[in-house]
């Protein structure tokens, strides 16, 4: 009887451990998803860091569009969207400021953030714009 039952209950395990694995780390689609994420937010960061360089070192004006953006100390600035290759939303508000839109695909949870990200944490999925004073 024991050996009738025991595959069943081998069975029965294995489906509950990976059932388990899904719930605590989520599945392999949503790991997908918070990498692009992540990799938004880390290109968002760039454009920030390249704003606040170039601000008052070549001009004390922000540019209209991402075209006269320059990487700064060699890096590659990254403004295109890793999964839909659309460019991000940067829209100039006055010399000073302006607004940069980048469209999220998952929700995070902030406090498994890195530091260069953090800036970029989002509630909920979708687009999510933050408007920058680029001498701050």
């Amino acid at each position: 009887m024991l050996a009738r039952i025991a595959p069943i209950i081998a069975i029965v395990l294995v489906i509950a451990g990976v059932i388990a694995a899904f719930v605590v780390m989520g599945s392999p689609n949503q790991a997908r998803l918070v990498k692009l994420d992540t990799i938004r937010a880390e290109n968002a960061q760039g454009i920030v860091d390249t704003l606040r360089a170039d601000y008052g070192r070549k001009t004390d004006s922000l540019p209209a569009a991402f075209a006269a953006l320059s990487p700064n100390d060699g890096t590659f600035l990254v403004v295109r969207d890793p999964q839909t290759h659309k460019p991000y939303e940067y829209h100039r508000i006055d010399a000073h400021r302006y607004t940069l839109c980048i469209n999220f695909s998952a929700p995070t949870d902030p406090g498994t953030t890195e530091n260069a990200v953090k800036q970029w944490t989002h509630a909920k999925p979708g687009r999510n714009c933050k408007t920058i004073n680029a001498t701050k």
